[in-house]
């Protein structure tokens, strides 16, 4: 079974075992600011990346890795990128430096972001892994960055698998998420985009599910994380 992207017919995606979130852009501008960005959720495929570039390892902590080459042009907030820097705290900037942040929508010194899970995070004992990969041909690649088996900063018990992925050509933004195992302690997590302040944002929001959230109506504005509030 399948389902498609309408706007140009950017992206057919396989449904599956995870979710999707898409922020697209606007009909008449592709790099326009962020709260102008359409946004759905879809069931789809979790693709892990291998043979990518590996920047954080095992109990990887509070780091920014700068300057990543993106491989294509990639158009946001009305400037054209080609680089990106991600955080080990679940979201990365656009351009060539990140402040680390676990409140980065909200009060975060970095413009420009997308999170995808943000909050005090810690890469898992012996498996965390931070790493990313440009995939495909032109114009179609797509730039992944991707967090494997991270948790909240010394938690026991908590694996979350998640990618931030940007795609050429359409400058479509995809937040995926893998399998998630959450421990007894309910969390809240920052996730969606930020401008060019805080005050400029497109988030998601929810207590009670991560595959109908709703639209943020604060830049604080969270989503719940638990032992049964999680991505499926």
């Amino acid at each position: 079974m399948e389902t498609k992207i309408t706007r140009h017919n950017w992206k057919v995606l396989k449904l599956a075992l995870s979710i999707l979130l898409l922020f697209t852009s606007a009909l008449v501008t592709r790099a326009q600011l962020p709260n102008s960005y359409a946004f759905s959720s879809a069931t789809g495929t979790y693709t892990p990346i291998t043979g990518g570039t590996v920047l954080g390892i095992a109990t990887n902590d509070d780091t920014s890795f700068p300057n990543l080459p993106i491989g294509f042009t990639f158009n946001y907030n009305g400037t054209a990128y080609t680089n990106a820097s991600a955080n080990s705290n679940g979201f990365l900037a656009l351009g060539g430096a990140v402040s680390s942040s676990y409140t980065a929508l909200s009060s975060g010194t970095s413009n420009n972001i997308i999170s995808a899970l943000n909050n005090d995070l810690q890469g898992n004992t012996t498996t965390g892994n931070l790493s990313y990969l440009t995939s495909g041909v032109a114009p179609n690649r797509v730039f992944t960055v991707q967090w494997t088996s991270y948790r909240y900063y010394g938690a026991t018990g908590d694996i979350f698998n998640f990618q931030i992925n940007l795609f050429e050509s359409t400058d479509v933004i995809q937040i995926a998420y893998g399998a998630f195992t959450k421990n007894a302690t309910s969390r809240t997590f920052q996730v969606g985009l930020r401008g060019s302040s805080n005050a400029v944002f497109n988030n998601r929001t929810s207590t009670t599910s991560w595959t109908a959230s709703a639209s943020g109506t604060l830049n604080s504005s969270s989503m719940t994380l638990s032992t049964t509030v999680l991505p499926p």
